[in-house]
């Protein structure tokens, strides 16, 4: 097999893992829910899982553009930038959010 038909093997995979990660838990939790939600009803836990999937399944289209590049620094800053978000949301006053 030769680089270029590795590389086109690798985008269609990127590819088709990245929208099962978008895509593709939600209508697990939904079909399923005794082997994704751990209670009933709105689980914050269970939001947070399927947004770190679909976060996940971003990069892996975007990676699949071009899998030769390095993006491994990006996702680490979006998920800092999701949990920054997510505790200034939840805050009620900013005194609440410790910054140190």
């Amino acid at each position: 097999m030769t680089e270029i038909e590795r590389l086109k093997h690798l985008k269609l995979a990127l590819r088709i893992v990245g929208v099962i990660a978008i895509f593709g838990f939600y209508p697990l939790t939904v079909f399923w829910p005794s082997g994704w939600a751990w209670s009933s009803g709105r689980s914050e836990y269970l939001e947070m899982i399927i947004a770190i999937y679909a976060t996940l399944g971003v990069f892996l289209l975007i990676a699949a553009r071009n899998p030769n590049h390095d993006c491994a620094g990006q996702t680490g800053f979006a998920s800092l930038a999701a949990k920054f978000l997510r505790v200034s949301s939840r805050a009620k006053f900013s005194k609440e959010i410790r910054w140190a």
